[in-house]
This record gives C-alpha cells, structure tokens and sequence, in this order.
C-alpha cells in the first residue's frame, strides 16, 4: 500500500526529514524509480521504529526584530529542526527547544 504525503514543491523538505524519521533513502530510490527501477526491487519493508519523530518550523522572530509575529498562510519559516525520542512528549520538547 503506498501513500501520499505531500505533492508540492514544500517535499524538497519533508522527503529528508521522512528519510532521516524512518532510516531508508526515499529521494534515492525515487531516482532510480524514475530511471526505470521498479520499486519491488528494492525490498523495500515497513520499518519497525522504536523512536518517535517531531518536525517543528524555526520562525524569525527572534533573528529579524520588528517583524510581524502573526503568522498567515504564507511560508515564513527560516528553516526547521527534528526531536527524536522513543516517546512523543520528549521528541515534541526536543522539536521546541532546537527551534528556539
């Protein structure tokens, strides 16, 4: 069963996280699918993880005084950090404590 979990450009940075999150090269094989691999040949088994991991966005607030802290729909992040922990609760403080 294969799912979507993102199709906009914004993937070029969820595709590293998932792969770092789950420990297989997702942007590797997906260049080899496209040059004509099939994706069966790759052995490819549901990771049996013992970790929990958070994406949390670094927003500029504190790099850029002055600037607008009320977030609307557009991107404004400056970049984002990973909190791993086999427990949700500290992945999660260890997300906020690396965005700041």
């Amino acid at each position: 069963q294969i799912y979507v979990f993102e199709v906009n450009p914004g993937a070029s940075r969820t595709v590293p996280f998932v792969a770092k999150a789950v420990g297989i090269p997702v942007a590797g094989i997906a260049a080899r699918i496209m040059g004509g691999a099939s994706l069966k040949s790759f052995g490819l088994r549901t990771p049996k993880l013992k970790h929990v991991a958070v994406k949390e966005a670094v927003f500029p607030f504190a790099r850029f005084p002055g600037v607008d802290p009320v977030l609307g729909p557009e991107m404004r992040s400056t970049g984002e950090v990973m909190g791993i922990d086999q427990d949700f609760g500290l992945a999660f403080a260890k997300s906020q404590i690396g965005a700041g």
